[in-house]
């Protein structure tokens, strides 16, 4: 099994939206495999930050992922609230 750390620096509209898009993320990595789940991560010390933890099977599975067009949409869906690219960092 991967974790992947993800990092997204939003402004305060996108932080608001973040929640469901976390939601939409999950119904599009649903349909690929080796996905075992999403989850929304709060930091104690900075409850600002934007946080997500992926689990996926293997690394090649999350590759697959991170090159569809799914993954590419959903990012784009959040531009516009973007300060700055996201960081990620597998576990």
């Amino acid at each position: 099994m991967i974790y992947i750390l993800v990092e997204h620096f939003l402004n305060p509209a996108g932080k608001e939206f973040f929640p469901d898009w976390v939601l939409l993320a999950e119904v599009k990595l649903m349909n690929y495999s080796g996905f075992i789940s999403v989850e929304l991560l709060k930091d104690v010390n900075d409850l600002e930050r934007t946080l997500v933890c992926l689990k996926f099977q293997s690394e090649e599975e999350l590759v697959i992922w991170a090159k569809s067009e799914d993954h590419k949409q959903l990012l784009e869906t959040l531009s516009e609230y973007m300060l700055q690219k996201q960081q990620s960092q597998i576990l």
